[in-house]
């Protein structure tokens, strides 16, 4: 089957094998507090941002994912915030954690989050890369954007055979 690059199935690689990418799908906001447990981020219209793979050869994955963050109130507060991935990789990781302090009174609307991890993959197993919510230490209210210019997970593969 053909696909434009646009079009492509956010669970499969491109036909090189190279690289992968999900966007947010809609323009608003999700709400997270520290009543909120660990649970993945959204495109907006209720898909987990999410990417997956399995690899023909061990090789390695780097996972990037972008964010921008908000606070409704008026005082610092941190959004602990990064990717899962499933199942553990050869090197036994399973998370990447980032943090991010937002003020909506003190810095301005919104502040941009990235994190990124490396991971050691196994020829044919499969694996899902996810964006997730974490926690929210300091409570408070925080708030990811969910528009397709600021919110995204992308993957790239590189070393085949060499990892």
């Amino acid at each position: 089957m053909t696909y434009a690059l646009g079009s492509w199935p956010n669970n499969q690689p491109l036909p090189t094998g190279q690289a992968q990418v999900m966007y947010g799908s809609n323009n608003g906001v999700t709400n997270y507090n520290n009543t909120v447990a660990a649970t993945p981020l959204t495109n907006g219209s209720g898909s987990a941002m999410r990417i997956a793979f399995t690899p023909t050869y061990d090789c390695w994955w780097r996972v990037v994912a972008y964010a921008i963050w908000s606070s409704p109130d008026n005082i610092w507060s941190r959004a602990d915030w990064g990717i899962d991935l499933a199942p553990a990789d050869k090197n036994g990781w399973t998370r990447t954690q980032s943090l991010i302090w937002v003020n909506a009174g003190a810095t301005g609307v919104w502040r941009h989050g990235r994190t990124n991890a490396c991971y050691r993959l196994v020829a044919g197993t499969p694996y899902t890369a996810t964006m997730m919510w974490i926690a929210s230490p300091s409570g408070y209210n925080q708030q990811v954007w969910n528009g397709p210019d600021y919110l995204s997970i992308n993957g790239h593969i590189f070393g085949e055979g060499r990892a």
